[in-house]
């Protein structure tokens, strides 16, 4: 697969060494949040801020980004920060910094989610992780039909091992599966959740506000082009989904996509809680950022268990107690895609 990076993406890959010629903390941690912007967000409605003091960087959530009817819970939405906290901490890491976490999403009336402290290490670039990090700038979300490739097992062994290691949390698992006839199940599963969700009006007139054609210059959204619609088609589906349910259509082609899937990731834990969801968020985004730079490709996709008791079916394919809260499929797509574009930093950072 390859991709064609927007100017920002470029402008930053270019710029990665001015980060040495930066003095204060503060101006560091900034610097690294130009990684932690370009994390997936549901809709791409980019929901984050950030307050940055001394050594410190604070993440919120814009509560006016919340989505009713597509993330009811938020769980989504607190994925969303946790895909750009674990951003900030790669490229901390790749500078020489350190961290520790205070997760504060469970009792704060500010939005508040969680604190990163940074501390310097030392003045030397970690060259093992740079190309985890110049794969930050790569990432794209991928809609599609997988070739019949498989992904190998040890990658998938290798990648649970650095799972257990790095992000040990006995309340989270992330189960991989291989078995076509699960996958099978779990692609009906995804295509029944979209005919439920685009059978209400009020979702579809929420997901309608979010789709925006190819070329718009819009910051944020689903551009057409990142769910493989042409230029001209991509001008009429937003009203086209406001005013008709095209659950059926849209479901059997996500049906497609997940059951050519070779792999297919789903991650659970025990319940239904805003520091889980935001670790559930940093553990996924260097699962499929691993991927990534193994030259795979990684697609989400969460109507099986955003929409009603559909979970419950996803728990007798696993043989778990445990909730399914997110789920990706991996393998290898031979298309070329485009970054999709992100507001720019200083929107996003408040005081």
């Amino acid at each position: 697969m390859k991709v064609q990076l927007d100017k920002m993406r470029l402008k930053l890959g270019q710029e990665k060494n001015l980060f040495l010629n930066l003095s204060s903390l503060e101006e560091k941690i900034k610097f690294l949040l130009r990684y932690a912007i370009l994390a997936p967000s549901t809709h791409n409605t980019q929901p984050w801020f950030f307050r940055v003091k001394d050594n410190t960087c604070q993440i919120l959530f814009n509560p006016e980004l919340k989505l009713k009817y597509a993330d009811p819970k938020c769980r989504d939405l607190y994925i969303s920060l946790g895909c750009a906290m674990e951003n900030l901490i790669i490229a901390g890491h790749f500078y020489g910094l350190t961290e520790k976490i205070e997760y504060e999403a469970n009792d704060n009336d500010d939005n508040l989610v969680a604190t990163v402290y940074f501390f310097e290490k030392d003045n030397h670039l970690d060259f093992s992780s740079e190309k985890l990090l110049d794969t930050i700038l790569k990432r794209v979300n991928v809609r599609g039909k997988f070739l019949d490739r498989p992904v190998a097992s040890d990658l998938l062994a290798g990648l649970q091992n650095l799972f257990e290691k790095d992000y040990g949390d006995n309340q989270i698992k992330m189960n991989f599966i291989q078995d076509k006839e699960k996958i099978e199940k779990l692609a009906l599963l995804t295509q029944k959740g979209m005919r439920m969700a685009h059978s209400n009006k009020l979702f579809r007139r929420e997901m309608s506000d979010w789709i925006v054609h190819n070329y718009t210059r819009r910051r944020d959204g689903m551009i057409g082009y990142s769910m493989n619609m042409p230029g001209p088609i991509s001008f009429f589906i937003s009203p086209l989904i406001r005013l008709f349910n095209l659950g059926s259509i849209m479901g059997k082609v996500n049906y497609l996509n997940v059951s050519s899937a070779p792999a297919v990731c789903v991650v659970t834990a025990p319940e239904y809680r805003a520091e889980t969801w935001i670790k559930i968020g940093r553990l996924v985004e260097r699962a499929m950022l691993e991927f990534n730079q193994e030259g795979l490709t990684t697609s989400i996709y969460l109507a099986s268990v955003e929409m009603g008791d559909l979970y419950k079916e996803i728990q007798e394919i696993l043989s778990t107690t445990e909730i399914p809260q997110f789920i990706f499929v991996v393998g290898h797509i031979d298309s070329q895609y485009r970054t999709t574009p992100r507001h720019n930093l200083e929107s996003k950072l408040i005081k």
